[in-house]
């Protein structure tokens, strides 16, 4: 009952007086956080004009208080007013909205950017009265805001437009964090081949010392510029760029900011140049060597002459029981071999007088075969193999005997354990596109010599100083002449040689000596070949040279054709899986890394067995064939051809039933 009587007595006036100022403290607490705010509160009617609004809109809009009040904020102070609209539909939607970022009006005209939280007010029924929150100043935010987007913009817009090859990756491991449409057109992986993994995932350096390089630089400077490295793309070749790089902060992560330029055609012209200058240079030596040597030779038979013949003299007057006859006879063969040697340097130097007579170049090698059997050891078995119908040559026929005894000799001694040794014979013509690549040769019909062994062969560095004088593989026990004498033969018959080889796969010279008109226009029987040669048909290419893939496909599609292209076996077997188009014909050459001609087509005709195939080599048919490289009869053309004549046989095999 006591309980009840306390809370029915009404409070007294102290402590009304103590509520109401405890209540002012408190509103002017909220009038001064109103008041000193930098923000601008608010309060709206329904139909958007302002009712309140707090001292702080003179410093943002320009509007006094007293001016501010009754304006309508959609028609007044929004400058776009459908933001206000969108606004309002928020605000319904959710009962209140926060950071509503909108454009508006000072008094001036001038724009500013504001962030708005509002919600609706309501009187003691409930019933919304209108709009109340606060406004926030953020156009230095924004002005900042739109500039990194605008910089942002402009970086992507250059990012993904540049042709150079750009990309992101994480310092740590080279996870690939963005690349552009450069990247893919450099390296010929896209952006979701890529993206999530790291560069040594996808195997990209050619050589690992490069990104170590780049790493090292970018640790030590924060930057690296043009760093020249190889790097390999897709498709397994291997290109050079050219990059700049720059470390950079993205989440708290140290990323690279790399920039690559494909570098790789100008990388492959100055080798080229470099290559040219060279075989000018080696040219040019031994030119002038050849000069030397023939000056010299011509002094020395003036020297030899004397000793040889007295020394004869001097012989011829001794009794056999003379003690001073064997002095005598190791003077002359002492001489005799100096004038041998003497003979080769004229021959070197272009400097002995030839003989020039119309030859058959067939009837030479058969009448020398017996010698050459003699000679050359019998666990090397000698093979002649002569074209008929072959045209005269205008030559000397001691010097080509001798071209034909120094090739056979040096082949010999690169069979020490017996081989096979292999002369054939050809007429070729060879035009602009076999002779471009080597400068002294001269467009026109040829006869060609081709003598090939099974011996040790040649790595590349030997194969350029093998006509060098004085170069020997053969340590003491030879001379350095013997090649170097056969270029002097043949340069002199203005001939070329050419030479191919490998470390372990023989060595094949040809020989080619040009045809005179005059002798072989009385042999030659027009030639009636009226076969149409072009075509319609799809034919599949495998060369790993790519000039000779360009060339091939060049005169393939000149003639109708339709090419595909691979540079080597694995690259064959995927294109021929996805071909929607029937290939007719295999066109390949037979030694190639991986997977060699003869390899590729046996699996290929596993799933197509219509297939046909030619074989292609800068090795002659029949050395191929004797390496048990290619069965007897299969479809060979040797390099160089002429476009004749790999058109002729694409469609003879074509045409076969």
């Amino acid at each position: 009952m006591q309980k009840v009587f306390e809370m029915a007595r009404k409070p007294s006036y102290q402590e009304l007086l103590n509520k109401v100022k405890n209540l002012e403290r408190s509103i002017e607490t909220y009038r001064t956080f109103v008041d000193d705010s930098s923000d601008l509160f608010y309060r709206t009617d329904l139909e958007g004009r302002l009712s309140y609004v707090s001292p702080s809109v003179y410093r943002i809009s320009g509007y006094t208080v007293e001016e501010a009040i009754g304006i309508r904020l959609a028609e007044e102070i929004y400058l776009f007013p459908q933001q206000r609209t969108v606004f309002l539909e928020k605000l319904r939607e959710n009962g209140q909205v926060y950071n509503f970022e909108a454009q508006l009006k000072r008094k001036d005209g001038s724009i500013w950017w504001a962030s708005t939280s509002a919600h609706f007010f309501t009187d003691k029924d409930g019933n919304t009265l209108g709009v109340e929150g606060n406004i926030r100043d953020i156009t230095e935010l924004k002005t900042i805001e739109l500039s990194l987007r605008s910089s942002e913009e402009r970086f992507r817009l250059a990012f993904q437009t540049s042709p150079d090859s750009i990309n992101l990756n994480r310092l740590s491991d080279g996870l690939y964090l963005d690349t552009n449409q450069g990247f893919t057109d450099l390296t010929g992986y896209t952006r979701e081949n890529v993206i999530g993994k790291t560069s040594h995932q996808i195997n990209i350096w050619k050589k690992p010392a490069d990104r170590k390089r780049l790493i090292d630089g970018l640790m030590e400077n924060g930057f690296v510029n043009n760093l020249e490295a190889q790097f390999v793309r897709k498709n397994g070749e291997v290109g050079v760029g050219l990059m700049s790089a720059r470390t950079l902060k993205i989440n708290d992560e140290d990323v690279i900011l790399s920039v690559t330029r494909d570098i790789t055609a100008r990388k492959q012209a100055e080798e080229e140049r470099v290559k040219l200058e060279s075989q000018l240079t080696h040219a040019q030596k031994i030119e002038a060597i050849g000069r030397l040597a023939g000056g010299v030779a011509h002094d020395l038979n003036n020297l030899l002459s004397p000793i040889l013949g007295y020394g004869e003299l001097l012989l011829a007057n001794m009794t056999a029981g003379d003690p001073r006859k064997k002095q005598i006879e190791q003077i002359l063969k002492a001489g005799t071999g100096a004038r041998d040697l003497v003979q080769q340097l004229l021959a070197f130097g272009r400097k002995q007088a030839l003989q020039y007579k119309p030859m058959d170049l067939n009837e030479t090698l058969a009448g020398f075969e017996k010698l050459l059997r003699r000679t050359i050891r019998e666990d090397i078995e000698i093979d002649i193999i002569r074209a008929p119908h072959l045209p005269l040559i205008m030559a000397d026929i001691g010097q080509i005997e001798q071209v034909i005894m120094n090739l056979a000799v040096n082949a010999a001694d690169a069979m020490p354990d017996g081989g096979r040794l292999s002369f054939e014979t050809a007429l070729v013509a060879l035009d602009e596109e076999n002779t471009d690549f080597r400068p002294n040769m001269k467009i026109g019909e040829y006869v060609m010599l081709v003598v090939s062994d099974t011996g040790c062969g040649m790595d590349e560095e030997t194969n350029s100083m093998i006509f060098d004088p004085f170069f020997s593989t053969k340590g003491d026990q030879g001379t350095g002449l013997g090649l170097a004498t056969v270029h002097g033969i043949v340069k002199q018959h203005e001939g070329n040689i050419w030479v191919y080889s490998e470390p372990g796969k023989g060595a094949t010279f040809k020989v080619f000596l040009p045809v005179t008109p005059e002798i072989h226009a009385q042999q030659m029987i027009p030639e009636k070949n009226n076969m149409d040669l072009t075509g319609s048909e799809t034919i599949l290419v495998v060369e790993d040279n790519g000039n000779v893939r360009d060339i091939v496909r060049d005169i393939l599609e000149k003639y109708g054709y339709s090419v595909l292209i691979a540079e080597n076996g694995v690259e064959a077997l995927k294109i021929m899986a996805v071909s929607e188009e029937p290939v007719a014909l295999l066109l390949t050459d037979v030694i190639m890394p991986q997977m060699n001609g003869k390899e590729l087509y046996n699996k290929l005709i596993q799933d197509f067995p219509e297939l046909k195939v030619i074989y292609m080599s800068g090795y002659t048919d029949n050395a191929i064939v004797h390496r048990g490289v290619l069965d007897e009869g299969v479809h060979f053309i040797k390099k160089p051809f002429t476009m004749r004549g790999i058109i002729s046989k694409l469609r003879s095999v074509l045409d076969e039933g």
